[in-house]
């Protein structure tokens, strides 16, 4: 199984509206995208100091299905209309369970 975890840092002058719309806009995608296994994000829970806002975290049965969700139109839109504007960094690490 591959895992993927996404770690944003949000600009410092991003809207609570900003924020809500990435928060809905990972809550749509596995709706839309059906390579995705399991699917779990929200937003930081402050119990250790870092600077990120919203974790992110999925798994896939195979590389194909996690490039599949990767060039999924509901992802690329998703990403670079909602995300990217509101986030300062976004990081993010693959690995194999």
């Amino acid at each position: 199984m591959l895992h993927h975890v996404v770690l944003v840092t949000f600009k410092e002058d991003v809207t609570d509206a900003q924020v809500d719309a990435v928060l809905q806009g990972f809550a749509a995608l596995p709706a839309a995208i059906p390579q995705i296994r399991t699917y779990d994000f929200g937003r930081d829970a402050g119990l250790s100091p870092n600077p990120f806002g919203v974790v992110l975290v999925a798994t896939f049965d195979s590389i194909e299905d996690f490039a599949a969700y990767r060039a999924h139109p509901a992802h690329t839109s998703f990403r670079g209309d909602v995300l990217v504007p509101a986030a300062q960094d976004i990081m993010s690490s693959q690995f194999f369970t």
